[in-house]
């Protein structure tokens, strides 16, 4: 009879894993598209650094998700047609209320 294999340990989450200098360190998926961010749409840079830092608020979140969705272009939040996306009615740079 063989033996049961033991399922593997649980992977531990790193967020805001930092170095001796207490630096951030990116995973390197995390860098690379910091570096496209960068390149690409520089003022939105912070953004993106503070959501993969861990040190972001959940409106903030939402808002790197949206311009990632789109490749940081806001007309394209504000006009977005995904319903189906549950942050659909979350999105930021939404028109307000015509006064």
């Amino acid at each position: 009879m063989s033996a049961i294999p033991t399922p593997p340990a649980p992977l531990k989450r790193r967020r805001g894993s930092k170095d001796a200098a207490g630096d951030h360190v990116w995973t390197l998926l995390q860098a690379k598209r910091l570096a496209a961010i960068a390149q690409d749409a520089p003022s939105k840079s912070g953004i993106f650094e503070r959501v993969y830092a861990g040190k972001a608020s959940m409106r903030l979140c939402i808002k790197a998700f949206c311009l990632e969705c789109v490749w940081m272009d806001i007309l394209a939040i504000r006009e977005c047609t995904a319903t189906a996306c549950p942050l659909w009615r979350r999105r930021p740079y939404q028109q307000g209320p015509a006064a």
